[in-house]
């Protein structure tokens, strides 16, 4: 089964450098096949027959022991990827630059999830569907208070965001 996994934290500001090459043979070594990268901010297409969960376990205590970085990993299948974005409730051809989707480690809590859909981030437009939330910036998201920690914080829930242009590459790259 194709995976899509996102390394959160990563290569960011010059902290938890990993080179992707690098990556891609340490996974390889370590048994997994069809091992694909998407630029230096740890988004993974790979193939495997393990569970989401033990997946998501095994490329964590990867990057651990080879690299000494304790990252969180969020694993989607392709089906779900693909459901993912054919949920996207925002123009994404008009709005490409804005349009973010913040990934979550598990589906929040009832109540964090009721609390948090009441908060308003001026201009700022979000809907929780599940495991995901899709964002439309007014701005930018250095612009914004709608930031990853203010969602974790809120959800109680670890997550990971991506900008949709990265999203629809790693469509494209699960499909090939």
């Amino acid at each position: 089964m194709k995976y899509i996994a996102l390394l959160r934290g990563i290569n960011v500001g010059g902290h938890k450098k990993i080179k992707m090459a690098d990556l891609r043979a340490a996974m390889t070594k370590a048994g997994f096949s069809e091992v694909q990268t998407y630029i230096q901010s740890g988004n993974i297409v790979v193939e495997s027959d393990l569970p989401k969960t033990e997946l998501e376990l095994q490329i964590k205590q990867l990057i651990l022991t080879t690299f000494a970085f304790d990252v969180p990993v969020v694993v989607r299948t392709a089906a779900t990827w693909s459901s993912m974005m054919n949920t996207v409730p925002y123009d994404v051809v008009a709005d490409l630059n804005q349009v973010y989707v913040v990934f979550l480690h598990e589906t929040p809590s009832h109540n964090n999830l009721a609390a948090f859909t009441a908060l308003r981030f001026a201009q700022d437009q979000f809907i929780v569907n599940d495991q995901h939330i899709y964002i439309r910036y007014d701005e930018s998201p250095s612009k914004s208070k709608l930031s990853l920690a203010v969602i974790e914080k809120n959800l109680n829930v670890s997550g990971t965001a991506r900008n949709w242009k990265t999203v629809k590459k790693m469509a494209e790259l699960v499909e090939d």
